[in-house]
């Protein structure tokens, strides 16, 4: 990407742009502008269930942007954990002295999240571990659930943990 300024308000924010990015579509876009545009386009995508893009989008005349990789699209759905799983993952996190790697995600999470990004399979490790780590000297409850959603018309993803 070349940097232009430039005295025209950016296309899609409507604000006076100072050094802006000339997409390979010609297109002059603030660069945040591209970012959120491919962002809500991946989430639109996965929550509707259509393919997710490799690459993101010019905003204005939607061209594949090949220099500009795609965010993978956030995950919805929920995992169910049982007693020995839950188990499992507070063995996973005091080995990990407090951190999980990518790779020791267990299996039984990535196989409810198939369709997840790994950084957010760790995420939602992590967050079920976190919690029980917190709770480790009561009893562990039999199951415990992990739902993930979007959250209302602010469009921002909200977990929910129920017991």
């Amino acid at each position: 990407m070349t940097h232009y300024p430039l005295e025209d308000p950016c296309p899609v924010c409507t604000e006076e742009m100072t050094i802006s990015d000339k997409l390979e579509c010609g297109h002059y876009v603030h660069p945040a502008c591209v970012k959120r545009a491919a962002d809500v386009l991946q989430d639109q995508l996965a929550e509707t269930g259509y393919p997710t893009r490799e690459y993101a989008r010019c905003p204005i005349c939607r061209a594949d942007l090949t220099n500009i990789l795609a965010k993978p699209a956030t995950w919805f759905g929920e995992i169910t954990l049982s007693t020995e799983q839950l188990c499992i993952l507070l063995h996973t996190l005091e080995a990990g002295k407090g951190m999980i790697a990518a790779d020791a995600v267990p299996h039984f999470i990535s196989e409810q999240m198939p369709d997840a990004h790994s950084d957010e399979q760790r995420s939602f490790t992590i967050k079920a571990a976190t919690i029980l780590w917190m709770t480790k000297d009561s009893d562990l409850p039999q199951t415990m659930k992990i739902r993930q959603v979007k959250n209302g018309r602010q469009g921002r993803f909200r977990r929910r943990i129920i017991f």
